[in-house]
């Protein structure tokens, strides 16, 4: 079995319903009304509004880092084995993320962004997720990011489309969530072939796995059944996410011998 590489992934997104029973318990957080699997967990596709409502069902977790350590551990656990090998010490990356629909305006997180760069952070932005496909353009040119998820509405704009592939602007597909935040109508809809196509490289990524109840190892699965990405995709994407993760040059070169 090929081993896989997640680069969109939300630990917000990870966080087990006994864990989330378990620790509300610690901190005097009422049990939600419906119980923490109805809390947690979409039943089907919405809008990015309601995905996002179901994702800060997890939020108060993230205030204690003795929470936060085990809720990290315990998403690792979840994971492939070679992601616990893998597992980093630090903080690698900075990301934006949110309700497009609601903070349309990029402008107060330039600042941010310069920080995060002048600290030699990777960088990554979620853009043309709820907004038009040029807010991926305006978030590369902005902060300077060379990864976009999901992008989902970039393929809509051919102008932004051609943009991001002349400058090799990498997009974080996640099929599954494109769907249940009601950026496409059916999961056949994903324009990861259409990116492909358009010399546009793709990593996979889960975004929040316990919302949509869809690992990464189906994400991958549907990637290349349902979507009938070429033989030669899988391989290429893999690399492809070597070479763009937040890591060292020594992390990516034992990657490569895996």
């Amino acid at each position: 079995m090929p081993i896989l590489f997640n680069l969109h992934s939300h630990l917000d997104g990870r966080v087990r319903r006994v864990t989330a029973a378990e620790l509300g318990a610690r901190i005097g957080l009422p049990d939600p009304p419906a119980g923490w699997a109805d809390a947690l967990e979409l039943d089907g596709p919405a809008d990015l509004t309601v995905y996002l409502a179901k994702v800060a069902g997890t939020y108060p977790f993230f205030g204690d880092p003795e929470l936060l350590a085990r809720i990290a551990s315990e998403a690792v656990q979840d994971a492939a084995a070679a992601a616990a090998r893998a597992a980093g010490d630090g903080v690698v990356g900075f990301d934006l993320a949110g309700d497009e629909e609601l903070f349309r305006d990029l402008a107060p997180y330039e600042e941010a962004f310069a920080i995060a760069a002048a600290a030699d952070l990777g960088l990554t932005c979620h853009a043309a997720e709820a907004a038009p496909g040029p807010a991926a353009r305006d978030a590369v040119e902005r902060f300077g990011v060379r990864r976009i998820g999901p992008g989902t509405h970039v393929p809509g704009d051919p102008g932004t489309l051609d943009w991001i592939a002349d400058h090799g602007v990498v997009i974080e597909v996640c099929p599954t969530s494109n769907w249940c935040t009601g950026g496409i109508d059916r999961v056949t809809d994903h324009s990861a072939r259409t990116f492909l196509d358009h010399r546009v490289d793709v990593v996979l990524g889960d975004d929040n796995p316990r919302q949509m109840r869809s690992p990464l190892s189906v994400e991958n699965a549907l990637l290349h059944f349902t979507l009938g990405l070429d033989a030669a995709d899988p391989a290429a994407i893999e690399a492809m996410s070597i070479e763009v993760a937040f890591a060292d040059d020594s992390v990516r070169a034992a990657w490569r011998d895996l």
